[in-house]
């Protein structure tokens, strides 16, 4: 008896369980993946500590100065109630220095039994890679898919710069973590395209898991609302959203003469500002903050339709949130929706045309028989592909493939 309780004791302390990922702060589809991960692998009776490094913006006290200051660790409380780490670095001016391998990053790897990382790109995973151990990588971009819109944003100085030190460094992080012991699981057939026309990318190294949705959380709501109301969500201030794409959009929806309002989740900042003031739409759009759980429930419930305008999408999960609420969705054909929105049958993909985009949210808002019909189908065709179970089966039967153990 007393032999296998201690065998029992040791294998209940082999769930001690690292995820690496993005700071809480930058919220959106990496923040859900990693919040949804947690929570299941702790249902699943793991001891979880999430991992993210301190950015400049957020945590400037934890990064180091070479030679006169060592970075250092600080225990937090995020993404819905979990155990986290903010790990400090030198040299955060340098953007692939944030999970550059450190003293830090694989003391915290040696004190736990399974690794995994959640992030826009596979960098993300590059403590994990250069530790040589077995882990998992969730991802939602490869780099250069993830930087090139923000490089043409950036001003000419900053560009060259991101060019020649910051992008090449993180695309060096990438190939590390493509030709390492992980197994990397794509959140989108177009991401898994883009990984695997990399050189770097190993065959047969690639997976595909989608980002789950809570249909029995998303729902349509009780008594729709009568106003119009289009939204959107996500960070604007983040160049592959395209905003201007989005206020010319609604501007010429109005034009159309429909009386709708916009809302936008998230913050405004002064840029948006003057491109809303240019619109003349000042007093029609509206910014609701940071949405909790509980209230990005309610935004979408509030909506008549949803709008993608990005310039590239790894999946946008809010789409098939919004879907699963009911709400049709139109988007720009930009990679991810592709393997959600059937044109013409739950929702529309578009070019990046103005008015190709507004005739079909027009046509949406004004015509009640065809919001119906794509409600209904919008929130039955993701129900299989994007709910849970699939999720859980797919994560429990990876996990046996790497480790040789159950969830």
């Amino acid at each position: 008896m007393l032999k296998n309780s201690t065998k029992h004791t040791e294998i209940s302390e082999k769930k001690r369980t690292l995820i690496v990922s993005l700071p809480p702060e930058i919220f959106g589809g990496v923040g859900a993946m990693t919040r949804i991960l947690a929570d299941f692998l702790r249902d699943q009776g793991h001891d979880v500590t999430i991992a993210y490094y301190a950015t400049r913006s957020h945590r400037p006290e934890l990064n180091g100065l070479p030679l006169l200051r060592q970075p250092q660790l600080r225990s937090e409380t995020h993404f819905s109630g979990h155990h986290c780490i903010a790990v400090g670095c030198s040299l955060p001016e340098l953007e692939f220095s944030y999970t550059r391998p450190s003293p830090l990053w694989q003391d915290l790897i040696d004190r736990h039994d399974h690794h995994v990382a959640a992030g826009g790109t596979v960098a993300v995973a590059a403590p994990l890679a250069n530790a040589e151990i077995p882990h998992l990588v969730w991802c939602a971009s490869d780099v250069y898919g993830d930087r090139a819109d923000r490089q043409a944003a950036m001003s000419s100085a900053r560009r060259i710069f991101d060019q020649t030190v910051v992008t090449p460094g993180l695309q060096r992080q990438e190939q590390q973590v493509l030709n390492g012991r992980g197994r990397i699981l794509a959140i989108s057939p177009f991401t898994f395209d883009c990984l695997g026309a990399l050189k770097s990318a190993k065959s047969g190294n690639l997976g595909l898991l989608s980002i789950p949705t809570d249909m029995n959380y998303f729902v349509p709501p009780e008594k729709p609302s009568d106003a119009v109301t289009i939204g959107f969500a996500g960070r604007l201030s983040d160049p592959r959203k395209n905003a201007s794409l989005l206020f010319e959009v609604f501007s010429q929806i109005r034009k159309n003469g429909v009386e709708a309002t916009l809302r936008v989740t998230g913050e405004t900042n002064p840029e948006l500002d003057a491109e809303i003031m240019r619109h003349g739409l000042s007093d029609v759009i509206t910014f609701t903050g940071i949405l909790s759980r509980e209230k990005l429930r309610e935004f979408y419930q509030g909506l008549t339709a949803f709008i993608i305008p990005s310039h590239q999408e790894g999946l946008s999960i809010v789409g098939i949130e919004a879907m699963a609420t009911g709400v049709p969705v139109v988007s720009t054909r930009c990679g991810g929706p592709e393997a959600f929105i059937g044109d013409g049958e739950n929702g529309y993909l578009t070019g990046f045309d103005v008015n190709e985009m507004a005739e079909k949210v027009s046509a949406i808002c004004t015509n009640s028989e065809l919001h119906r019909k794509l409600s209904v189908t919008a929130r039955s065709s993701v129900a299989n592909e994007y709910g849970f179970q699939k999720f859980e089966d797919t994560v429990k039967q990876e996990w046996h493939d790497i480790w040789n153990v159950d969830l």
